[in-house]
């Protein structure tokens, strides 16, 4: 989800993939552990790399949420 943009069709049609595997019929994936997913991958890059700063924090986490978003658009 970093590496391409969100309107990229490949892009969308990965996080369409997502959204019919998390969904409750599939792996359900609850809603709520999504932002606990993305604060425990961003502490985890913290922690490992040392050219992660709080602005590329920033940045991953509007763009990885832009993409949770449109998981979750589809529950």
């Amino acid at each position: 989800m970093i590496r391409f943009p969100l309107e990229d069709k490949r892009t969308q049609n990965t996080l369409a993939m997502v959204a019919k595997t998390h969904k409750e019929d599939n792996l359900n994936i609850k809603p709520e552990l999504y932002n606990l997913w993305l604060d425990s991958l961003c502490e985890t890059v913290k922690k490992h790399d040392p050219e992660f700063t709080s602005g590329l924090e920033a940045l991953w986490t509007e763009h990885m949420q832009e993409a949770i978003n449109i998981i979750l658009a589809e529950y």
